[in-house]
């Protein structure tokens, strides 16, 4: 009757008998032919037969076994074949399922040299997309979070918090998961260490006096209590004169519930306002993430 299924690649093979390996010493014994298993053999030493697995394994190369215990030369030691390790056929191709690969054994030396070809990242889930990559390999961080706002017109109210912000839309800014903004009040969108950099810029429309601050004030708690996070000043008493300051600071956003920040307009003299425009960057900010929460 002819054979029906795949062909074997290896012929059959007689299982010997026995073999015996009396005269060996110390915990390793030497087979004659690869079994895959402790189970693939029955070991008797001095016509005890020996437990496997337990008084003895079988190393990766098949024929080497390692007792737990030690024999001398004089012990009567030999071994009955239960099975050999043979490879009667190639698996078929798209056969080997991932139940099949033992969790944590392909390493990088196995992968290969060769790029990886992604279009996701999914983070440790493995069910949101940590990271995209389009054709152009360019990525896209689903936490990352970049924004740059600037005030649209002049504000002149002492003690306020300042309002009147646009994203500048001139085709030279773009967010990336950015704030969002009501009232002068921004909140975030992702947790996260952000730092701020802002500039201020304001103009003494009058003699005398021409100084400015401003104060940027950050809140984590939904009741709206705020803590002073960074302050500038600066003035001239030059009519029309322009005057420049900056202040920076972190937040650690750990709730976007929660966290809001906002700036005030404080110690402006009579005449004096800060500048904003539509057209051009003059008082500004930007808000970048670096990196998670801490």
């Amino acid at each position: 009757m002819g054979y029906v299924g795949n062909q074997q690649t290896q012929g059959f093979s007689q299982v010997p008998a026995k073999q015996d390996l009396t005269g060996a010493a110390g915990t390793s014994l030497t087979l004659s032919h690869a079994v895959a298993s402790a189970e693939g053999i029955d070991l008797f030493i001095n016509n005890v037969r020996q437990e496997p697995t337990t008084a003895y394994s079988i190393a990766g190369d098949g024929v080497t076994v390692t007792l737990t215990g030690s024999v001398v030369a004089t012990d009567d030691i030999y071994v009955v074949y239960n099975s050999l390790a043979l490879q009667t056929t190639v698996p078929p191709d798209a056969s080997v399922s991932t139940a099949k690969i033992i969790d944590g054994s392909v390493t990088k030396a196995k992968i290969g040299t060769t790029e990886l070809d992604l279009a996701t990242i999914k983070d440790s889930t493995g069910t949101n997309t940590a990271i995209t990559i389009d054709s152009s390999g360019d990525l896209t961080m689903s936490q990352a979070s970049v924004d740059f706002w600037r005030l649209s017109a002049n504000f002149t109210t002492n003690g306020a918090t300042i309002t009147g912000w646009e994203r500048p839309d001139d085709g030279y800014n773009a967010a990336v998961n950015g704030l969002t903004e009501s009232s002068g009040i921004f909140t975030f969108t992702k947790t996260g260490l952000y730092k701020i950099d802002m500039s201020v810029l304001a103009q003494n429309a009058t003699s005398g006096d021409g100084s400015f601050g401003a104060i940027a004030f950050v809140s984590s708690d939904s009741g709206g209590s705020y803590d002073q996070a960074a302050l500038t000043y600066s003035g001239d008493t030059d009519t029309g004169s322009n005057n420049s300051s900056n202040l920076q600071f972190v937040v650690n956003v750990t709730d976007i519930s929660t966290y809001r920040i906002k700036f005030l307009a404080d110690s402006l003299s009579s005449g004096t306002f800060i500048s904003g425009v539509s057209t051009h960057n003059t008082t500004c900010f930007s808000c970048i993430k670096f990196a998670p929460a801490q």
